[in-house]
């Protein structure tokens, strides 16, 4: 009679021990969360690859786009040597993570490599790349050709640009779209870098 009575109580206090246990467990929480910040920086670095923002060499990278305009570049600096080798390998690297956050991004793929150090013809220099380039659409494409002819037009002594892949000559489409079997100048990418004057001021009603 005593064990059929123990047995009794014993049975409803086992069911509410996994309902209580039940109860305390982690819900999952479907509402977004903002990231904190200083944790940013693991998912940010994954992307990054380019290297500090300091010395007096510069690359081209693309800059944060207004819905409806153009993409257009804007300089970064680089501690590498103001060769035309490093520094067009500083701009195959990308922004780095603080670049990456100001919202700056490239169009050249990361898989884009040189094939030899370029050499110079004149003021002409030869830049031999791999495959890299044919993976773009139109658009990044061009915009790929600026970043590279910016950046390597901004060394001293570089004055033109003839892209190869693998040591073949190809057409490269100018800025606006027309194609060129001719080396690659600034000129040919009208409007691509950011304007460094400021926006011109307004009259206000009081001076006209």
């Amino acid at each position: 009679m005593r064990c059929g009575r123990i047995r009794a109580v014993l049975f409803p206090v086992l069911l509410a021990v996994p309902v209580a246990l039940t109860g305390c467990a982690i819900q999952p929480d479907g509402s977004p969360r903002e990231i904190p910040e200083e944790d940013q920086a693991a998912f940010v670095a994954d992307r990054a690859t380019g290297g500090a923002a300091e010395g007096s060499s510069l690359i081209f990278l693309v800059a944060p786009q207004e819905p409806g305009q153009p993409p257009q570049l804007r300089s970064v600096m680089r501690g590498v040597d103001p060769e035309l080798t490093p520094v067009l390998r500083a701009l195959f690297d990308g922004p780095n993570t603080a670049e990456i956050g100001a919202d700056l991004s490239s169009a050249i793929p990361t898989e884009l490599e040189l094939i030899d150090d370029p050499r110079q013809t004149g003021r002409k220099w030869i830049v031999d790349v791999n495959e890299g380039l044919d993976q773009l659409d139109a658009v990044d494409l061009r915009t790929a050709l600026a970043q590279v002819v910016a950046t390597a037009t901004a060394v001293e002594g570089v004055d033109e640009l003839e892209i190869r892949v693998n040591g073949l000559k190809r057409q490269w489409p100018r800025g606006d779209g027309a194609l060129t079997d001719q080396p690659l100048t600034p000129y040919d990418f009208p409007g691509a870098v950011e304007s460094t004057q400021p926006p011109y001021p307004s009259l206000s009603s009081s001076t006209r």
